[in-house]
């Protein structure tokens, strides 16, 4: 069978007695009820492989896969350890302090006002989130069925204690609980956030700050703590979801608990109950809310009445540059749909696969928004998201991989069709855009010099709107968003320049430049509108046009811009 073995001289029905017997491989197990039904391992070392019922010590011998330790014993990672007396508790009663002391101070820090807080402080707190984001994105690599190597094994096994897993804890040493009873307790983990929340910013109330608004800042505190650990709520809903398949008609096992059978009734039906449940009082209303806030953010923000809505939906906004205010959506898209990856898909290579392409597509927008208000932090999450890629790369060259081909196939196929249907939509957008007959967005450009003549060019905007409902005038000052689009928009979207000439307008680089392009694309009609004390360049100076032109804050041929060029223009 699948799984298994037959040495020389092997005889089913020797199976149970001392004589050459079938076996199973090294990564498998079976159990004495069905010596002949080969189970998968999550991990080699717990089965080494042998008769019917071979597990590592301390390994729970009826359970599938190894994966239950036996009463005494703890889970340390994929081994099960003996406890080893009352010093059990300590790493218990440590991690729980620190983690409580940990949630005070971030629940202080983000219920400050928030023109209270200094951009130290807030590089702080987003730099804490960016970090708890990458650790929990890790701990979403400990459900891809794959045989992780060293240190990364024991790094992933220290990060699940994010997703609320304490088997880190020995708590096995401590209290004696079910499969079930301890997974309803992971969910629980999350809604007990609430009034821990709000008990803190009593007692800060009571003992601090007598001006804190206890309801709207808690609702925000809740929030920040619930969007920081989405991943892991998210996770941990989903987790009876994620299985491993056994060969043959073994089924398949729940990943970090091999004993559980998927979709076999009894403990499985149990846990995934449990996770429906918390996922529709949890997650799901969550997501609701923050779509709805930032949905309302445009609109709310230019309310008087705007103050109420942004205390209690602050944490969606706040980390983020005002332009980039809907981020907080990409975040939890993001966190949402890598948490799926393992239980969307079981092949380990299209896991692989799909993770890499979603935390890539994700990192590239990041980094094109530069969402957060800091720099540190959008520094930070760039070179994170890189260092998870990588990650994921070295674990698929580090070999035992096990993929299905024709799974490989399919997302190669779809990856080539995304490719090819990218590249000719492309090419047939840019031929439409190119021959399309294209109304320009200004009916008028203004160029001016602003040292002498803003106010002038002010009043000439004002007077051609007041002369025509239809006009829109572009004057720098106004319309001006990106200054390497400025001789782009004199070229697709002016119908008529209009260049306010004083003494020193044809000396200033953006003014010659906005001249030159209208000039030589003839894209635009050009009106001259002499004021007094303009003189134009006499022919010395045509000639000398590297003097002329004061190009210490812009070199034209940088823009394709040439002397040659701004002579001809200058000379019509």
């Amino acid at each position: 069978p699948p799984g298994m073995e037959c040495p020389l001289g092997s005889d089913i029905r020797n199976l149970g007695g001392p004589l050459q017997q079938p076996v199973s491989k090294p990564g498998y197990m079976t159990l004495r009820t069905e010596p002949l039904k080969a189970y998968k391992c999550e991990n080699v070392r717990p089965c080494p492989g042998g008769p019917a019922g071979s597990c590592a010590a301390h390994h729970d011998t009826t359970a599938v896969g190894c994966g239950a330790c036996m009463a005494g014993a703890y889970s340390d990672g994929n081994m099960c350890v003996p406890c080893d007396g009352t010093v059990d508790v300590l790493p218990f009663v440590f991690v729980v302090l620190l983690a409580l002391f940990l949630f005070v101070v971030l629940v202080v820090a983000v219920s400050r006002e928030a023109i209270k807080q200094t951009n130290a402080g807030l590089t702080c707190v987003l730099l804490m989130g960016v970090g708890v984001t990458t650790l929990q994105t890790l701990a979403i690599f400990s459900q891809l069925s794959f045989e992780w190597l060293e240190p990364m094994r024991s790094i992933l096994r220290a990060v699940r204690v994010l997703s609320f897993n304490a088997d880190l804890l020995k708590v096995a040493c401590i209290m004696d609980v079910n499969v079930v009873a301890q997974y309803a307790s992971r969910q629980f983990t999350a809604p007990v956030i609430i009034p821990m929340v709000g008990t803190v910013l009593l007692l800060k109330r009571r003992f601090w700050d007598s001006e804190v608004q206890v309801v709207p800042q808690t609702v925000n505190a809740v929030g920040t703590v619930f969007n920081v650990f989405f991943i892991s709520i998210l996770m941990t809903c989903l987790s009876p979801f994620v299985c491993y398949s056994h060969p043959g008609d073994g089924g398949s096992s729940v990943v970090g608990q091999a004993s559980i059978l998927c979709w076999q009734g009894g403990e499985h039906s149990s846990v995934v109950a449990v996770g429906m449940v918390t996922f529709a009082l949890v997650p799901l209303p969550f997501l609701v809310s923050a779509a709805y806030g930032i949905r309302k953010y445009p609109a709310k923000v230019k309310s008087t009445h705007s103050k109420t809505f942004l205390l209690y939906c602050r944490f969606l906004f706040s980390r983020f540059n005002p332009q980039t205010y809907y981020y907080g959506s990409v975040m939890l898209l993001r966190s949402f749909l890598i948490t799926i990856v393992p239980v969307a898909f079981k092949d380990v290579g299209v896991q692989m696969i799909v993770l890499t392409a979603t935390l890539l597509c994700f990192s590239a927008l990041q980094t094109w928004l530069r969402p957060w208000r800091s720099r540190i932090a959008n520094m930070l999450d760039t070179m994170n998201s890189v260092l998870v890629l990588l990650v994921l790369v070295s674990a698929s060259l580090a070999g035992g991989v096990e993929v299905t081909l024709s799974s490989i196939g399919t997302i190669s196929s779809v990856i080539f069709g995304f490719l090819a249907f990218g590249t000719l939509a492309s090419m047939i957008a840019t031929a439409a855009l190119l021959f399309a007959k294209r109304v320009p967005k200004y009916s008028h450009f203004i160029c001016h010099h602003k040292a002498a003549a803003s106010a002038q060019a002010r009043l000439m905007k004002m007077t051609l709107n007041e002369e025509s409902s239809a006009a829109r005038v572009f004057i720098d000052s106004d319309d001006l968003k990106n200054l390497d689009e400025l001789f782009n928009i004199v070229k697709t979207d002016v119908a008529t320049l209009v260049v306010y000439l004083t003494r020193d307008t044809l000396r200033r680089p953006w003014c010659v430049g906005e001249v030159t392009t209208a000039f030589m694309t003839m894209s635009a009609r050009v009106v001259a509108v002499w004021a007094r004390g303009f003189v134009a360049p006499a022919e010395d100076e045509l000639n000398h046009l590297d003097t002329y032109i004061d190009q210490d804050g812009c070199n034209l041929v940088q823009y394709n811009i040439f002397e040659i060029d701004i002579r001809v223009s200058f000379k019509k």
